[in-house]
């Protein structure tokens, strides 16, 4: 499967997009509330082909304002609500603290899927074409993007979606599976240990630092969240400084996103085998929270990955509480008493000085190195101790039933 996305040119069609959005966010506050009444009522389960039924029904309904919406399109509505509960109880059962869906506003409403090539149409002239029909009894739209580069395989899903500044784009998914570039490699392999003074340290003694974006732009962060605040809510100046606010936290998310791309195709190019350790980040953010969410790590592990299966490059993964940190990596002796502020620290039992990320990259390097060896480079590409979590739930009769599609989240 692979997604392109492709930029909407504003207009002022695209108000007929908000106003799908509008009618998308009642379906699913409606669903929302009727599962739950009809739980707290009388401990009623609606399984989801039911829920398909009911929504259709008050769809078909004379002068509904869900027509506007292709058929496909309410049933992929529906279908968030479920695996949302799916991933809930999921992680009840992990013991994970965690809350089920909730309702949307309006505001936050801001995407709607298409499958099965129904409800669109892409025409030949970079046109979009959605289709509908509303209580005024006027069809669909159509709409121009920017298409800067040609799909390749058959579409299976359509999302047009609304990001913070109000600009649309449309992500197109296919069923193209990208062959990887066996290109001539240079035999490296390396260790890499995530941390807060250094992006990566590297056993080969590499020292990759991030720029902090967040950090960097600080200052203005706060200075237009003052401006805000001195706005009258609703206003128009109000709406002004919080589109202000959106486009310079947009600008730092595409300088991190630009950032974690130039690196992965670096390591991927410059080493065959890259061995990382299982990230903690929820007990990271406990530390360090918003230091956290600038460097990005989970987001650039994604990267990584999916760079080292487009060219030919191995990412291993070792089990997060093998001590890479406390473990001497001259003798293997475990250093019990070593804390988190102790950025150096002596073995007692051999003496050889470490730096606190070197020692845990070498460490990293031997383990994932031994991991391969013993699998003999099977399941390399497999995030350890990293869910894998169903994505789209199946039209069955009385239950719900969810397949794994191999989208990948945060154990």
């Amino acid at each position: 499967m692979k997604t392109y996305a492709y930029k909407l040119y504003t207009t002022r069609k695209t108000r007929y997009l908000d106003a799908l959005l509008t009618v998308a966010c009642d379906i699913y506050n409606w669903v929302l509330l009727t599962k739950r009444e009809a739980y707290s009522r009388d401990k009623t389960y609606i399984s989801l082909y039911d829920m398909y039924g009911l929504v259709r029904d008050r769809r078909n309904e004379p002068n509904s304002a869900w027509q506007m919406i292709n058929a496909t399109a309410t049933r992929q509505i529906v279908d968030r609500i479920y695996i949302g509960y799916d991933h809930f109880f999921d992680d009840l059962r992990r013991g994970v603290k965690t809350s089920p869906p909730k309702f949307k506003k309006t505001p936050k409403y801001r995407s709607i899927t298409f499958r099965q090539d129904t409800g669109y149409k892409l025409l030949d002239d970079n046109t979009l074409y959605i289709s509908g029909q509303s209580y005024h009894g006027r069809g669909g739209k159509t709409f121009r993007f920017h298409k800067h580069r040609d799909w390749e395989g058959k579409i299976k899903t359509l999302t047009v979606k609304k990001n913070s500044l109000g600009e649309w784009f449309i992500y197109i998914t296919t069923d193209f599976q990208e062959a990887s570039k066996q290109e001539t490699r240079s035999g490296k392999s390396v260790g890499f240990d995530f941390g807060l003074k250094n992006f990566l340290t590297g056993s080969d003694g590499t020292a990759i630092q991030s720029p902090l974006f967040f950090k960097q732009s600080s200052k203005k962060i706060r200075r237009l969240n003052q401006q805000l605040d001195s706005k009258v809510k609703g206003s128009g100046n109000s709406k002004r400084a919080l589109r202000a606010l959106a486009k310079a936290h947009d600008d730092i998310a595409n300088q991190r996103k630009d950032f974690h791309w130039q690196l992965a195709y670096q390591l991927v190019q410059t080493y065959e085998t890259i061995c990382l350790e299982t990230l903690n980040l929820k007990g990271m953010q406990a530390l360090c929270s918003r230091k956290i969410g600038d460097l990005g790590l989970y987001s650039f592990v994604q990267k990584l990955v999916y760079m080292a299966s487009k060219y030919g490059s191995k990412v291993i993964f070792i089990d997060r509480f093998y001590p890479s940190s406390k473990t001497c990596s001259c003798c293997q002796h475990i250093n019990e008493t070593l804390d988190l502020k102790d950025r150096e620290w002596d073995c007692s039992n051999c003496g050889t000085h470490h730096d606190r990320d070197a020692n845990a990259a070498i460490n990293i390097h031997t383990q994932g190195m031994s991991l391969l060896k013993s699998k003999n480079g099977v399941g390399i590409s497999t995030l350890v101790g990293v869910e894998v979590r169903p994505a789209k739930p199946t039209r069955k009769r009385g239950k719900q039933a969810l397949s794994v599609d191999g989208t990948i989240s945060n154990g």
